[in-house]
């Protein structure tokens, strides 16, 4: 990323998007926990605003355009890994926003090595949302044509490509879907500590294998009172982390 789109992408993410209309508490008489966070934001009150985002988040629900704001704030605040990770949030309820998917590019922009995932371009074409959808509709299209066929209401010749063509997109739409749930379920994670130090084992009289820097992407893969087993497809590694190094991505974790 050079200097320009560096400094543009900066400028974006500070930028702090307001939605009031996205939160319940708007309707409420005087201002909203968003609508107050915002407010803090632009006075450069950032800390504030993130406590304030925060508590909106558990009361009212989180939304695409609060964890975008919320990453915002991160951000200013200096913590990169932490912005990222609401960025990834966001992107999760609106995968074809811009301002969140280029926001997350500026947030990972320090770790050259590490792209966004198949996923992430997949949900752009077709959300996890939809696929249901395409399913049922998919679903509707062969079973309707084959049955007018067999019913004798048209002849088979005529509907054979839209069944055939049909089923095979209706196979793969069906396999798309159990994929994405299960990728979904992975417990993702993103390092919030400046660097986070992989040990051999769980405890600090385990010798440290290799760092990870703040931002990167980990998959937990055990747990330890204090301590998480982390692999690191990036970098191709695996090792212990002090729980307080990493955050789950998982919207659950989002409201705790």
């Amino acid at each position: 990323m050079n200097k320009i789109q560096l400094f543009l992408g900066l400028v974006l993410a500070l930028s702090g998007r307001i939605e009031a209309a996205n939160s319940p508490s708007a309707l409420s008489s005087g201002p909203s926990l968003f609508e107050r966070a915002g407010s803090a934001y632009e006075a450069g009150k950032y800390a504030e605003a993130l406590d304030l985002y925060t508590q909106s988040a558990k009361e009212d629900g989180l939304t695409a355009g609060l964890a975008y704001n919320t990453g915002n704030a991160e951000f200013r605040l200096g913590r990169r890994g932490r912005a990222a990770i609401w960025f990834e949030r966001a992107r999760m309820m609106a995968p074809r926003d811009a301002d969140i998917l280029f926001n997350l590019g500026v947030a990972r922009s320090h770790l050259q090595d590490e792209e966004g995932t198949a996923w992430e371009f997949l949900d752009r074409i077709i959300t996890r949302w939809e696929l249901p959808w395409v399913v049922a509709i998919l679903a509707w299209l062969v079973f309707g044509c084959a049955g007018t066929a067999l019913g004798g209401v048209v002849a088979w010749r005529r509907v054979r490509l839209v069944v055939c063509v049909g089923a095979v997109l209706l196979l793969a739409s069906a396999i798309w879907i159990l994929l994405r749930e299960r990728a979904a379920q992975q417990p993702w994670a993103v390092v919030v500590a400046p660097v986070a130090e992989a040990h051999s084992g769980p405890g600090d009289n385990n010798p440290v294998g290799f760092t990870v820097p703040e931002g990167r992407h980990a998959l937990v893969t055990g747990f330890r009172p204090g301590w998480v087993e982390i692999g690191v497809p990036a970098l191709g590694l695996k090792g212990w982390v002090r729980e307080d190094s990493i955050e789950r991505i998982a919207l659950s974790e989002a409201v705790k």
